[in-house]
């Protein structure tokens, strides 16, 4: 049954691609194959990794012990993120692009300094364009995928404590990613509404935290 757990885990991971997709998508923001490719290679290379540290560190812990706290990392992972979608969707720092003005040049490398840029992306996906040209470039996507990734290192980290398979999930992990941010932006370029977008940090954290009692409660 550690499949349910990893294709679970992947689609977790993923859920933040998709409320990105919708957002770019309603504000007609362009994401080209490549770029959406590199996003992919990061956040499954942050997988890759992050899984693989647990699994040594797993090494050194008892099995029980080792599964019991990648478990409950899981689930803290999962509340975080609850708490972090809601404190993005109802605090008072929720902007739209039309706020700030377009970056070029020297104003890419101070909104690197003024926002600390990861964080910045994150919280603020559009922020990935950061010329406001409607077009995310190989190096915009490269920001975005590092942000992306922050936010599920603990989560790989968990994965691989409780023993879950670190290669399928990142190639799961990868493949959701490609399709996940892609579907958002056609969602979001259809629809024109990021409700489902709004939730998508809600439904990851509670994944999370599904993930992480089964795998606690599994023999």
């Amino acid at each position: 049954m550690h499949f349910l757990s990893m294709f679970m885990l992947a689609l977790s991971s993923n859920l933040d691609n998709l409320g990105v997709g919708i957002s770019y998508g309603t504000r007609k923001i362009n994401l080209p194959h490549s770029a959406n490719l590199i996003v992919a290679v990061i956040t499954s290379t942050g997988t890759l990794l992050s899984m693989t540290i647990g699994g040594l560190v797993a090494l050194y812990l008892p099995a029980g012990v080792s599964n019991s706290m990648g478990s409950l990392i899981m689930i803290a992972a999962g509340l975080w993120v609850i708490l972090r979608d809601k404190k993005k969707n109802t605090g008072s720092g929720k902007t739209t692009a039309g706020e700030y003005p377009p970056l070029t040049g020297a104003g890419k490398i101070r909104l690197l300094t003024q926002f600390n840029t990861l964080a910045a992306v994150a919280r603020e996906p559009y922020r990935a364009d950061m010329d406001y040209s409607g077009h995310i470039s190989p190096y915009e996507a490269v920001i975005l995928g590092l942000a992306l990734t922050m936010s599920n290192l603990s989560t790989g980290l968990g994965a691989g404590m409780v023993g879950l398979n670190p290669w399928l999930t990142t190639a799961l992990v990868g493949i959701f990613s490609l399709l996940t941010l892609k579907g958002g932006i056609q969602f979001g370029n259809r629809y024109a509404s990021r409700w489902l977008g709004d939730r998508a940090g809600l439904a990851a954290g509670l994944l999370l935290i599904i993930i992480g009692v089964y795998e606690f409660l599994a023999p």
